[in-house]
């Protein structure tokens, strides 16, 4: 008998991170989303042809393939926003050579995706020479802050020659302003990281070099409050697993010393949010109190508003069930959902997450 492997809170394999399923990657799907649409509507008959630069453990094929296109709906099978027949090729390059061949080795079956190694810090390279034009130019979870300045800057100039007008960039880096104390598991190696205001600098400058419109869609900060509490976020998510709400919360003095008013503003906002609703949430379970009469009701952000009474509803309707572990299992989640809201919501795209996304389209 082969040896056992169990699984415990600790736990800080790939595959038990659920913060990364549930609420890193499905903010990408929420800010890629518009922009796809989008492509969708204008696409040609064959497809879409999609770029992804680099690959990680989760490929950017299986990210984009599965974006719910009615998260409201309660059918049976979900509907996603892009089918595999809406897809011409999807190419993902990465310089890493085994990673390359384990992607090719799990899509082998599928003809219209595969993976070259190529380091794309040296730009498109031959990609750019023997491939026509893309649809998307995607990236994921922070990759392009491997590319120092110089670097950043040949690769999107090249990618703005290459891109056809109506082509959306995909842009995601390390911010500048997040907490710094925590490294994503994934990235090897000490990332250069992006102020919002930086970035745009950088679009502005290619932008008029290349003499190509770049309209921007879309910007989003990931995992703002996320990494001082990512073990205990993943508790909400974890089957039969209640979690202390106390652990959850953020002070004041664990926030990133920021000189810039408007970025410190843009955090005690959402800090204030965050603690309030776990404070809320902590006395709801223990009694029945209303959340109007938390001070200033009418002046909280409609987010908040929103999962205060989501989560005094989802007490009060589930309070018949007599089996199972009704916190664990119903109300931590939510909690969890609502505590994500509140970070894309209140979020400006301006470097203080752990990663941040700029989408933009190209116009010739």
């Amino acid at each position: 008998m082969g040896e056992l492997r169990f699984i415990t809170k600790k736990s800080k394999s790939y595959e038990q991170d659920l913060i990364r399923k549930y609420w890193e990657q499905e903010i990408i799907q929420f800010t890629i989303k518009p922009a796809l649409k989008k492509l969708l509507q204008h696409a040609k008959p064959l497809g879409l042809r999609i770029l992804e630069l680099g690959i990680g453990e989760t490929s950017g094929y299986h990210l984009l393939s599965h974006i719910n296109q009615n998260p409201e709906g309660i059918d049976l099978k979900k509907q996603f926003l892009l089918s595999e027949n809406q897809v011409s090729l999807f190419m993902g390059i990465s310089p890493d050579y085994e990673q390359v061949e384990r992607s090719n080795e799990k899509y082998r079956v599928e003809k219209k995706v595969r993976f070259i190694r190529h380091d794309y810090r040296n730009g498109l390279g031959i990609i750019g020479k023997a491939e026509p034009s893309f649809d998307m130019y995607f990236s994921k979870h922070g990759i392009l802050s491997q590319l120092n300045t110089n670097q950043f800057e040949n690769l999107l100039t090249e990618i703005c020659e290459h891109a056809k007008s109506g082509s959306i960039i995909v842009l995601d880096v390390k911010g500048k302003y997040a907490f710094s104390s925590q490294k994503s598991w994934d990235t090897p190696t000490e990332p250069y990281c992006w102020s919002g205001e930086e970035l745009q600098a950088l679009i502005e400058k290619v932008s008029y070099g290349t003499g190509t419109k770049l309209k921007l869609i879309n910007k989003v900060d990931r995992s703002i409050l996320v990494p001082p509490k990512r073990l205990f976020l993943n508790q909400l998510f974890q089957k039969d697993v209640r979690t202390d709400l106390q652990k959850l919360k953020i002070k004041e003095d664990m926030l990133p010393t920021i000189s810039v008013k408007s970025l410190e503003d843009s955090y005690q906002e959402l800090l204030g949010c965050w603690n309030l609703f776990l404070d809320y949430a902590e006395h709801r379970f223990k009694e029945e109190i209303s959340f109007k009469d938390i001070e200033n009701w009418e002046e909280l952000p409609s987010t908040l508003q929103f999962g205060l009474m989501t989560l005094d509803r989802l007490c009060k309707d589930t309070a018949w069930i007599a089996y199972g572990d009704r916190r664990a299992n119903i109300l931590e989640p939510h909690i969890g959902y609502v505590l994500r809201s509140l970070e894309y919501e209140l979020q400006k795209g301006v470097g203080i997450g752990s990663e941040m996304s700029y989408v933009l389209e190209v116009k010739k």
